[in-house]
């Protein structure tokens, strides 16, 4: 692991990080004509991530680095991952507006900070690296003064011909992140149905 690095990312890494979520980012592929029942199964094996984010978007996250936490992953120099984290109070106050009574009880009092994204090179395979990557974006957030981490993980996508039962990503949060399930949120439009499960780490 000698030749990686984990940094924080700047307005200039933009770019770089887009192009990685293009690579790994299943709606984009599907929306785009791109992806076919042929290699639907090659792909899902390696996840995917579902709340595409644009050049917009991740400007806004820099504006204020207090509330949010961007790092990168660098193996020999160039950039092949990053995680993307923020104060869910300061950057989307009406995401609360979403969950019921029931799971707002179930949330702890304290800072919580929402993991929005992470995401590595479909063409780099290092052991470890996730776990460098997250390990040590956690250990900031609790330096930081953050008490609990917070992510949605879908649990199924049903969209056209696609249904996506997504285990993998579930077993590898409760497994070896330690994250605890405290819900499901479902997600509704003209072209999908969605699920998702609400979970939660103590830092």
């Amino acid at each position: 692991m000698e030749c990686v690095e984990i940094c924080e990312a700047s307005l200039k890494d933009i770019s770089e990080i887009l192009k990685i979520q293009a690579s790994c980012l299943l709606d984009n592929l599907f929306s785009q004509g791109l992806l076919h029942k042929d290699i639907f199964e090659r792909i899902q094996k390696k996840g995917f991530l579902v709340h595409a984010m644009d050049e917009e978007y991740l400007q806004k996250l820099f504006t204020n680095t207090k509330d949010s936490i961007i790092q990168i992953v660098k193996y020999n120099n160039n950039i092949v991952g990053y995680i993307i984290l923020y104060d869910i109070d300061l950057q989307d106050t009406q995401w609360w507006d979403k969950l019921s009574t029931e799971l707002l009880n179930d949330i702890p009092k304290g800072r919580i900070l929402y993991w929005k994204h992470v995401a590595i090179s479909p063409d780099i395979n290092i052991k470890g690296i996730w776990t460098l990557l997250e390990n040590d974006t956690f250990r900031r957030a609790k330096q930081k003064g953050f008490d609990y981490l917070i992510i949605e993980i879908a649990k199924s996508i049903e969209k056209e011909w696609l249904i996506f039962e997504n285990q993998r990503s579930m077993e590898y949060h409760t497994t070896y992140q330690w994250f605890c399930k405290i819900g499901e949120i479902s997600y509704k439009n003209w072209e999908s149905n969605e699920i998702w499960n609400l979970m939660l780490k103590k830092l």
